[in-house]
């Protein structure tokens, strides 16, 4: 995944993450399997950003 593609996924799980916890709450299953990719995602882009 380049690194257009990985702030693109970035934002979209960011947006779906804000959707889930203000319908079913921040502590739902859902909200949190969003926050731990999310998170995964993260990692991976400040990993790259270490690198350059």
């Amino acid at each position: 995944m380049n690194a257009t593609d990985l702030l693109f996924r970035i934002e979209n799980l960011r947006r779906s993450m804000i959707e889930v916890a203000i319908e079913k709450g921040f502590s739902s299953k859902e909200s949190i399997e969003i926050s731990r990719e999310l998170d995964g995602l993260l990692y991976k882009c400040q990993d790259k950003n270490a690198h350059f």
